[in-house]
């Protein structure tokens, strides 16, 4: 599925979080229990930490890939495409799964 410009844009973890926390708990902000609304919010915070390290150390990967190949480049001929299905697979999975 082809997307648009205007549809793409940049990673948002706070609203990542927020929408997996949302899986479980589609209100937990009207929630009036403070202790409950305070322990969701922890685990939505704890959500973004996981997140965050997954993604640092898969970005630093393509990018350690991508210095490595520019470097070689006289060598060996190396896809931007293919260094980014190397460490994201799932996200292009998902994509032709759509097509």
């Amino acid at each position: 599925m082809e997307m648009k410009k205007d549809e793409l844009k940049p990673l948002d973890l706070e609203k990542l979080a927020d929408e997996i926390i949302r899986v479980e708990y589609p209100t937990y902000e009207q929630t009036t229990i403070l202790q409950m609304k305070n322990a969701i919010i922890r685990k939505k915070q704890l959500i973004k930490q996981i997140l965050e390290q997954h993604i640092e150390l898969a970005v630093k990967g393509i990018l350690l890939d991508i210095n490595t190949s520019l470097w070689l480049e006289n060598k060996q001929k190396v896809r931007l495409t293919d260094l980014i299905i190397g460490w994201f697979p799932d996200v292009v999975e998902n994509e032709e799964e759509k097509n």
